[in-house]
């Protein structure tokens, strides 16, 4: 799943005052998105800030962490980029520089949803700075596929737009006339972007002036990579849902109700945890390296299907069920339970039962129903 832009600030200024309001007194307190673009928990929340003055300090906002290189300046620019993961609750961040010769500071929110990972996972390679019309966003390497791509533009005067960058969306621009004058543009690729480099982009200003121009690539949602964790309540949904634990991830909760196949897959010591849904159709269960899979399984009209490899075990109640119950480790044929020492099976229904294995791994398989033991 591809990130979004769900929320930007309605203007630059202080505290919702409007375009050509930017503070110039170093003090910018910036108004979040609202309504259904305000951050939720989880989100991510760039905050690029930009001081019409060389040479000036952007001190660190509180909880909030920088991103990009600090204090990046150039010609009448200084500029950076902050960021957090948002929690329960909220408030307006305050920005504050050195400046105090009476120019223009601007600052924004982006409240960006449907992404995963931490701060370090977004891509932010050093800007490119000039003096020109033309503003040239540097390329920057997209770690994974459908990636989010966004274009930042801060400039040192209020000049218009001529020519968006190719096959982006604009997101947020203003100019100001606080001070000497301003402005900050914000575009988004419309494209998810591919695993690998996303290319560079040129955007075309009316007036030839100093400016600082980034790409900030943003990672897309729905996998929990290398030690971060997957939680919570996931909605009622109609399709498919996919639940995917890399590495040391954990993904854990309660599964929503659904109409459609449930896939669950835990890999390399991942454990996938939780009570799993009622639904209708299949629910598939894989443990690979090592991993886990824990939890009660749902009642269901199909199959259900678990498959242990190398050393994993797939232990818990399983559902009452019309249908069978298979367990098969990959390039094995069929072997029934009571026709290898090593291999365990119970069943107390009346539905056949089969359990393929291999010399490391183990099956376990319990009906919840009490009739007839076989």
């Amino acid at each position: 799943m591809t990130a979004t832009v769900e929320g930007v600030s309605a203007t630059a200024g202080d505290n919702g005052t409007g375009p050509g309001n930017w503070p110039t007194n170093g003090t910018n307190t910036v108004t979040l998105p609202a309504g259904a673009g305000a951050p939720a928990a989880g989100d991510l929340i760039l905050l690029p800030v930009f001081v019409r003055n060389a040479g000036q300090t952007i001190n660190d906002t509180p909880t909030y962490t920088l991103l990009s290189g600090n204090d990046v300046t150039t010609t009448s620019v200084t500029a950076e980029i902050q960021g957090k993961i948002a929690g329960s609750s909220e408030t307006n961040p305050t920005v504050t520089d050195s400046q105090t010769a009476s120019q223009p500071t601007g600052a924004l929110a982006l409240t960006i949803r449907g992404w995963s990972g931490s701060l370090n996972d977004i891509v932010i390679p050093a800007p490119n700075l000039g003096a020109s019309a033309t503003i040239p966003f540097p390329d920057a390497v997209a770690p994974v596929d459908d990636c989010l791509v966004l274009r930042i533009a801060m400039g040192a005067d209020d000049n218009t737009i001529v020519t968006p960058p190719a096959g982006s969306a604009q997101v947020f621009f203003e100019i100001t006339m606080s001070g000497s004058d301003a402005c900050l543009a914000i575009y988004r690729q419309e494209a998810p972007a591919p695993a690998g480099p996303v290319g560079t982009a040129n955007l075309v200003m009316s007036g030839s002036d100093p400016y600082a121009a980034w790409t900030v690539v943003v990672p897309p949602g729905g996998e929990a990579p290398a030690s971060a964790e997957l939680s919570g309540a996931l909605p009622d949904l109609t399709g498919t849902l996919t639940a995917l634990a890399l590495a040391t991830g954990t993904a854990s909760g309660t599964l929503p109700a659904l109409a459609g196949a449930l896939d669950a897959v835990a890999r390399a010591g991942a454990a996938l945890a939780g009570t799993l849904p009622t639904l209708t159709g299949s629910l598939t269960a894989a443990a690979e390296g090592g991993a886990v899979l824990d939890g009660d399984l749902p009642e269901l009209a199909g199959e259900a299907i678990a498959h242990p490899h190398a050393t994993a075990a797939l232990t818990g109640v399983l559902p009452v069920l019309v249908g069978e119950i298979l367990a098969r480790p990959p390039d094995a044929a069929p072997v029934r339970a009571h026709q290898t020492a090593t291999a365990t099976a119970q069943r107390t229904a009346a539905s056949s039962v089969h359990a393929d294995r291999t010399a490391t791994s183990s099956m376990r398989v319990h009906f919840v129903q009490t009739s007839g033991v076989n």
